[in-house]
């Protein structure tokens, strides 16, 4: 099993015994002020090191061999080069400078160890290192998400490319910024499904190598922005997929958004809620409550089809009321004057449910041979014939698209044509505020605002708890 380590030179990682005495790298390289001289300086030390090789000492990586034992094990190295600088502190700070002694030592001890080369204008740059880090690494690494593997392409002649079953990440060397930057880059790959990558912290302190950690405060703090991001477009299926169960709240949170899931899929098994008719009324809810987040996203057919249904729904419930006692609510079919067999209004079809039954108070439809006789109570809503125009009357906008609620409704439900609506709510999103505003026009008609309102509050709240539960 080919197992990699990963991480950058820093000045804890080298000491030089000169004259009896422990240096770090800068020490040991001196006072020099400027590249020849600091060049200079390094040619000295790798002859005196190839004169005598126990001077130059690599103790954090020596106990991270002891640690793991594996003679697989392959050190991969990332070398800075800063050559803008100018500050001699700065300039001697750099990995690059000791390249050519990290092959010799390799070489001797029998490392098999490879020497990245980063070039960068200020290691200690935040913004910048973020910026750079990525395309680096991407260099030499490449990653399939899919197959859950990782290669490494040294870019050496002769060498080829190599799988590696565990890359672990040390994130002890190297300025904050850039250590930083590698950490979070291993995050985001394990975070995406790359569950052996693991990470190292060990200090220059320490006589035994730690333990490697997972991660997981790290990964969780970059998951759980994800989770709301997914949140705020109510996509809780995505929000499951990201779970898993090192979550502190695991079992929580896959209950909460596993209940929201269902809900915004209308799936209403297992919601407690009792009675034919209170569950019409949630489905109204939902559909009201889920509708903003499709319409701020121009996600235009899942749009339609939950507020078609709602529209439905909803006038079904007003001709429950303006029949005054003779319809009755059977699972979701509305049964007038108790005829199971004949009796289901919804037959007669939802246009003319509105233009005849709730307009003019009567519908004579046949249903299986046989003529049946609907009756209401007329609707005398002042607004109700331009409400009527709205759902039935077609209108041509802006193309050669006729638009009327139920028009549309007709195109998704029987040809499936997506590419008109999207064309004519991308053009005109104001039909989709208007078709909001008559949907809860008609909320109020039926007398169940209070009710849609506490369905609406009842999932955001949901929502709320689950966002709460990720701080």
């Amino acid at each position: 099993m080919t197992h990699m380590i990963l991480q950058v030179l820093g000045n804890s990682d080298i000491n030089v015994y000169i004259n009896g005495c422990q240096q770090s790298s800068l020490e040991a390289i001196g006072d020099q002020q400027n590249c020849p001289q600091i060049q200079e300086s390094i040619q000295d030390l790798q002859e005196d090191i190839a004169d005598r090789p126990r001077i130059f000492k690599m103790p954090m990586l020596a106990l991270t061999r002891t640690r793991f034992n594996n003679p697989d094990v392959k050190f991969v190295v990332i070398l800075t080069h800063q050559p803008d600088q100018t500050a001699a502190e700065i300039l001697k700070s750099d990995g690059i400078w000791w390249k050519d002694i990290l092959k010799d030592f390799f070489k001797r001890e029998g490392i098999e160890g490879y020497l990245l080369e980063f070039i960068a204008d200020n290691v200690a740059d935040w913004e910048n290192i973020a910026d750079k880090i990525r395309p680096f690494l991407n260099q030499y690494f490449d990653f399939d998400f899919g197959n859950k593997s990782i290669e490494f392409d040294s870019k050496e002649e002769g060498s080829e490319v190599m799988t590696v079953e565990r890359l672990t990440i040390q994130h002890s060397s190297g300025t904050p910024a850039l250590v930083g930057a590698l950490y979070l880059w291993g995050i985001e790959k394990k975070v995406a499904g790359l569950d052996h990558i693991d990470f190292l912290y060990i200090s220059s302190e320490d006589k035994t190598c730690p333990d490697v950690h997972q991660g997981q405060h790290w990964k969780w703090r970059l998951k759980d922005s994800q989770i709301r991001e997914l949140l705020e477009i109510q996509d809780f299926s995505g929000a499951l997929q990201l779970l898993d169960e090192s979550h502190d709240r695991y079992e929580e949170l896959k209950h909460k958004l596993d209940y929201l899931d269902k809900a915004l899929s209308f799936n209403l098994i297992n919601s407690g809620i009792k009675g034919d008719r209170q569950k019409i009324i949630e489905r109204i809810g939902i559909a009201l409550w889920s509708e903003e987040a499709f319409r701020k996203r121009d996600q235009w057919m899942h749009w339609y089809l939950r507020m078609a249904g709602a529209f439905e729904l909803a006038i079904l419930l007003l001709v429950e009321k303006q029949g005054n006692g003779t319809y009755e609510w059977k699972g979701t079919k509305l049964i007038f004057d108790r005829d199971k067999q004949y009796g289901q209004v919804a037959v007669a079809g939802i246009r003319r449910i509105l233009s005849e039954l709730l307009t003019h108070g009567k519908l004579e439809t046949t249903i299986h041979t046989r003529v049946k006789t609907f009756t209401a109570i007329a609707v005398q809503f002042p607004e109700w014939q331009d409400f009527s125009n709205f759902y039935l009357k077609s209108k041509h906008w802006s193309g050669n698209i006729e638009f009327s609620f139920n028009t549309i409704r007709n195109k998704l439900y029987h040809t499936l044509q997506g590419d008109d609506i999207d064309q004519e709510l991308d053009a005109n999103p104001q039909l989709a505020d208007t078709a909001v505003q008559w949907l809860n026009q008609l909320v109020q008609w039926v007398g169940i605002e209070a009710e849609i309102e506490a369905c609406k509050k009842k999932y955001t709240d949901r929502v709320n708890e689950v966002k709460g539960w990720l701080q």
